[in-house]
């Protein structure tokens, strides 16, 4: 995530684009941290509410292996969708290159 305007756009459009940036920086990155592969390398609860509540502090985490994976589909490979209901669908075709288990190593910042 580049900047605040790139985490904003994460945003329920029911918050119409206004929320506390803090907020919104510390939510991101702790959701990135609990999306890791290896389950040793997510947080604990605690940390997550101590995170959140602003009394304790994260460093970037590591791209999670199926985060790499979508990032390196081709366009054609996503589609997301709006329903006529509001709801919202987002899926991938089927690239069977893009699922192949890769080894990797990261560091843990928490």
């Amino acid at each position: 995530m580049g900047s605040m305007t790139d985490a904003i756009s994460l945003l329920d459009y029911r918050f119409e684009g206004q929320a506390d940036k803090d907020e919104l920086g510390r939510a991101c990155k702790v959701a990135c941290w609990c999306i890791q592969d290896d389950e040793k390398d997510r947080p604990t609860m605690r940390q997550v509410v101590q995170v959140l509540e602003g009394v304790s502090d994260v460093g970037i985490s590591p791209m999670p292996w199926f985060l790499q994976r979508l990032t390196e589909l081709p366009i054609e490979a996503i589609n997301y969708e709006k329903t006529t209901s509001g709801s919202d669908s987002f899926s991938c075709t089927d690239v069977p290159s893009a699922f192949q288990p890769q080894i990797r190593s990261c560091s843990k910042e928490m």
